[in-house]
């Protein structure tokens, strides 16, 4: 009979966040790390235990509480949905254009310049409160 228990996580690949490895969490202690697209699989003492994965420095999943019974495996899926840093990149893709085409204009330097800048601010501000509003990062347990 096994004395151990198994935690399979799988990260689900993902253009948003695909340099970054998650940090995995098992009652706050990190257990491993897993990058975008792979899995990872460890073993722990059966019992109750609290696991949650870290993708940045602001940036968490909700902690799940477990109960591993001796022999058993238990998967999660992770990853990030950023529905809501749509919006950044296509705010950065139009000021490029827009300071791309102002520039061409006689004096348009200085506007565009401005512009660009005004458009990154916003963007940047925006991705910053998108993440302290909701969990970005998450983690939930799956099928087999």
């Amino acid at each position: 009979m096994d004395k151990t228990a198994k935690i399979k996580v799988v990260r689900r690949a993902n253009y948003m966040g695909f340099m970054r490895a998650f940090k995995i969490y098992v009652d706050d202690k990190k257990m491993t790390t897993v990058g975008n697209g792979k899995e990872v699989e460890f073993e722990l003492a059966p019992g109750h235990h609290r696991i949650d994965i870290l993708g940045s420095l602001w940036a968490k999943s909700e902690i799940i509480d477990i109960d591993l019974a001796p022999g058993e495996t238990i998967r999660f899926e992770c990853g990030v949905e950023g529905k809501l840093l749509y919006p950044f990149f296509v705010i950065v893709f139009i000021s490029i254009l827009v300071r791309t085409f102002l520039r061409a204009m006689p004096g348009g330097t200085m506007i565009a310049l401005a512009v660009a800048l005004a458009v990154m601010v916003y963007a940047i501000v925006m991705t910053v409160l998108t993440f302290k509003r909701g969990t970005v990062y998450y983690l939930k347990k799956s099928g087999s």
